[in-house]
C-alpha cells in the first residue's frame, strides 16, 4: 500500500509540475508582450513630445512676431 501511495503522489506531483511549467510559460509570454507594448508606448510618447516641442516653437515665433508688430505699431503712433 505504501508503494502505491508513493506512486500516486509522484504522478500527482508530476502533473502539478507540468501545470506550473505551463503557467510560468504563459507568464513569460505575457511579460514579453508587455515589454513590447511598453516599447511601442515609449516610441509614441517620444513622437508626441517632439510634436509638442515643434508646436511650442511655432507659438513662440508667432507670439514674438505679433509682439514685434504691436510694438512697431505703437511706436509709429507715438512718432506721428
Amino acid at each position: 500500500m505504501k508503494q502505491e501511495e508513493l506512486e500516486n503522489l509522484t504522478r500527482q506531483n508530476a502533473h502539478h509540475i507540468k501545470v506550473i511549467n505551463g503557467e510560468v510559460g504563459e507568464l513569460c509570454d505575457e511579460q514579453r508582450e508587455s515589454r513590447r507594448e511598453h516599447k511601442e508606448m515609449a516610441e509614441i510618447l517620444t513622437k508626441a513630445v517632439n510634436d509638442i516641442d515643434w508646436l511650442k516653437r511655432f507659438f513662440w515665433i508667432v507670439a514674438t512676431a505679433s509682439v514685434g508688430s504691436l510694438v512697431t505699431g505703437l511706436l509709429q503712433l507715438l512718432i506721428k
